[in-house]
């Protein structure tokens, strides 16, 4: 089983990903006089970041030139997509990430309506019906993807996957 993507994925991104996240979140700027001693956080699925870091001076251009430099290291010197960072990179309060809205003002992570319908659609299939014993491993697994991806934006869900 493989962590995202198709069947030629490599396993090894999401692994990649968090020690990425973890050498992000130990720097810290240098000159805390002006950009604050607080360290460097973000959020991170996969090989993809969120970078939230409060308007400081140019604190934020160092942020992203860090997540650049480690993104690198962890996935190889070709690991930026230039054309995509153009168009998708710039710095917002409110963006739509990973299929989900994120809103680093109120510190909020937001499940679309469509991605919500769908997992509605998908929980109401009888196939899911208490007692059923013939259940298919295709559906079961999208049911799993589906609540996975759930968890990013309510975290309340959780304990329900582990039942």
């Amino acid at each position: 089983v493989l962590s995202f993507g198709f069947n030629g994925s490599l396993g090894e991104y999401a692994v990649l990903g968090m020690v990425k996240k973890q050498c992000y979140e130990a720097h810290a700027p240098e000159h805390p006089e002006w950009h604050d001693e607080v360290p460097y956080h973000c959020r991170i699925l996969v090989d993809d970041d969120v970078l939230v870091e409060p308007a400081l001076g140019v604190r934020p251009e160092m942020a992203r030139r860090l997540a650049v430099r480690l993104s690198r290291k962890a996935f190889g010197e070709d690991a930026i997509n230039e054309e995509k960072d153009a168009e998708e990179g710039r710095p917002e309060h409110q963006k739509l990430c990973w299929g989900l809205g994120y809103d680093t003002r109120e510190a909020s992570v937001e499940l679309p309506e469509p991605k919500i319908a769908k997992l509605q659609v998908m929980a109401r299939d009888g196939e899911f019906d208490h007692g059923r014993m013939d259940l298919r491993m295709l559906s079961l697994q999208g049911l799993a993807g589906m609540l996975g991806y759930s968890v990013v934006a309510n975290p309340w869900l959780q304990p329900e996957q582990c039942k």
